[in-house]
């Protein structure tokens, strides 16, 4: 660890990640989702021209060169990419965090199958019907 924070030399090691992807309202949408998760408090999302209520939101994570927006909604995790949501709502109304969402959505496979859920999604619910 010495060496790698010394800064009398050259780091062995260089961290790089792709630059987000422009957003107009990213940072205004950011902070409200901040506040919201930090105060346990609902939202409402508008997101690809569809509106989402009472949404429970648990964790914003960065994955793949993308925001994501990781949210419950009657007991259902829902996953939103930050580019695609155009209004966010906070609401009046608290929630208690769940401990087994919230160790779920921490989960290595969770996270790294962030950008098909949608589509993982469609065919849980295709089986459900």
């Amino acid at each position: 660890m010495n060496m790698l924070i010394d800064e009398s030399r050259v780091s062995p090691c260089l961290i790089w990640h792709a630059p987000l992807k422009p957003h107009v309202t990213f940072p205004e949408f950011f902070i409200r989702l901040v506040q919201a998760i930090c105060q346990s408090q609902q939202i409402s999302v508008l997101a690809d021209g569809h509106r989402y209520l009472s949404l429970e939101p648990y964790r914003l994570i960065y994955y793949g060169e993308e925001w994501y927006l990781v949210a419950c909604q009657s007991s259902e995790i829902r996953v939103f990419a930050l580019t695609t949501i155009g209004a966010v709502t906070v609401a009046s109304e608290k929630f208690i965090q769940r401990d087994d969402i919230s160790s779920l959505i921490s989960g290595e496979g969770f996270i790294t199958a962030l950008p098909h859920f949608p589509f993982i999604n469609d065919v849980i619910d295709t089986f459900r019907q």
